[in-house]
């Protein structure tokens, strides 16, 4: 991977399991990129991308074990991007295919995986982004029966308080 590749100040995030690690990236022509440590640091050229976003991109990135990866991104369109990862390759999510979610082109991006709800057992992906009104929108996945399953109940969205226009949305990992 050449240096020249990388974005300046490019969006960077990780999940892990065990030991092993997974690091998104975007790449100087929106190209999102895997890097992988399995003991040794592999990937992270332009063989590795799984995703096309704009070009300064934010990433975020939530999981549930290797099994099962989700990589959120703004598409060129100023569209909500969701790449999946469910053991058997990479393919574009139902978030994007589905619902083309507009948010502020400034926007930054956050994810989070809940495992189970109060209300049940019901797995539930939130994602959260700046709308151009400047209001923060979460938007919620639940799932019939698995997370990673068809998101046949559709994401749902919830406004959240307006505040100033950011380009950095923290992620919670537990």
């Amino acid at each position: 991977m050449s240096i020249n590749e990388i974005s300046i100040r490019t969006a960077l995030a990780a999940v892990r399991k065990d030991s092993s690690i997974r690091v998104y990236m975007t790449a100087v022509d929106g190209g999102v990129r895997e890097v992988q440590y399995d003991e040794t640091w592999t990937g992270g050229t332009s063989g590795n991308v799984i995703a096309n976003g704009k070009i300064g991109t934010p990433v975020a990135a939530t999981n549930q074990g290797f099994d099962r990866i989700r990589v959120y991104y703004i598409t060129p369109e100023n569209t909500l991007g969701e790449s999946c990862w469910d053991n058997q390759g990479w393919y574009t999510g139902d978030l994007q295919t589905k619902n083309k979610f507009a948010v502020a082109p400034y926007s930054g991006v956050s994810a989070v995986f809940i495992g189970k709800v109060k209300k049940g057992p019901v797995p539930v992906v939130r994602v959260y982004a700046q709308l151009a009104d400047n209001t923060l929108q979460e938007f919620c996945c639940k799932f019939p029966f698995s997370i990673y399953t068809t998101c046949s109940a559709g994401f749902l969205p919830t406004y959240l308080p307006t505040y100033l226009p950011t380009r950095s949305l923290s992620q919670v990992v537990c």
